[in-house]
């Protein structure tokens, strides 16, 4: 929470994604920005991590809105942009059983007037149940 306004540049990033691991992906975390005013020109993601398997890790999840990558065709995607679950894991023949992504992390953004100048990337998508938008609690 800021007094005055909340300000993520072109290059900035507010991530809270999840971790990859040998079993499913984790999920993604919460962000809460609460200002007068708010403008995102950069990233704020809360993605799902890629799923494993066996003893093989899946990718972490990216400031981005872009799914982290499950291990080799087997571990399921993290969820990414206007995904909000992760990809199942699969068991290819002869191949090693992966687990899935991680799923939706939570975004809330609140402003004094209800919407945030939004010219960057908000994924959990604003599309989403996942990504929402309100006024400040007076």
């Amino acid at each position: 929470m800021a007094g005055t306004s909340i300000s993520v540049g072109p290059t900035g990033a507010i991530h809270a994604g999840g971790g990859a691991h040998t079993g499913g992906g984790g999920s993604g975390g919460a962000i809460l920005l609460e200002a007068p005013a708010i403008s995102i020109h950069g990233h704020v993601a809360a993605n799902g991590g890629g799923g494993g398997a066996s003893n093989a890790i899946g990718g972490d999840a990216t400031a981005n809105d872009q799914p982290a990558p499950g291990y080799a065709g087997s571990g399921g995607n993290g969820s990414a942009g206007s995904a909000i679950n992760g990809g199942d894991g699969l068991a290819p023949d002869g191949g090693m059983a992966g687990s899935g992504g991680g799923g939706a992390g939570r975004i809330r953004i609140n402003t004094a007037s209800g919407r945030a100048d939004i010219a960057g990337i908000v994924s959990r998508g604003l599309d989403t149940p996942c990504a929402t938008q309100g006024t400040i609690a007076r």
